[in-house]
């Protein structure tokens, strides 16, 4: 009996340590988001804003760019070996890039009619947009995905 009880008490004091360390999941600190997104908006707003195709353009770029970002930060935090899950998805967005935006840019600005006519430069902001509603859902279903697993 001595045996049994000294032996659970080594094995306690043996774990103790590493079940101190576990992380206990706490779903509010997860970041919001609606937050996050609009961290990557904001600051371009005014380029949005301005009418001007060129500088709307460079904010949706620079939106893209920024919400790829935030991704990845979210995509570190979900893998057990966050440099290859964050090298991983660098490669997917460039897919990304170079399979569905590129068929929306063909869709809106290569076409026979924009061959013999001038299709203006408002398409050429519509595949960026697409990118930019992908990229939101994207991060809106890894927080999801996050909160209800506890990870």
């Amino acid at each position: 009996m001595r045996c049994a009880i000294l032996g659970l008490a080594a094995a306690v004091l043996i774990a103790a340590p590493a079940l101190a360390q576990k992380k206990v999941f706490d779903p509010a600190a997860l970041p919001d988001a609606e937050a996050l997104i609009d961290s990557c908006y904001t600051p371009l707003k005014e380029l949005y804003d301005s009418g001007v195709t060129g500088k709307m353009r460079q904010a949706s770029v620079r939106n893209v760019i920024c919400l790829k970002g935030v991704i990845i930060n979210q995509v570190r935090d979900t893998f057990p070996d966050p440099d290859a899950a964050a090298a991983r998805f660098e490669t997917y967005f460039a897919q990304l890039g170079q399979g569905a935006m590129r068929i929306h840019w063909e869709l809106f600005n290569e076409t026979r009619y924009c061959s013999t006519q001038n299709c203006g430069t408002y398409r050429q902001l519509l595949h960026a947009g697409y990118h930019t509603g992908l990229l939101e859902a994207m991060l809106r279903d890894i927080l999801t995905y996050r909160r209800e697993e506890g990870f």
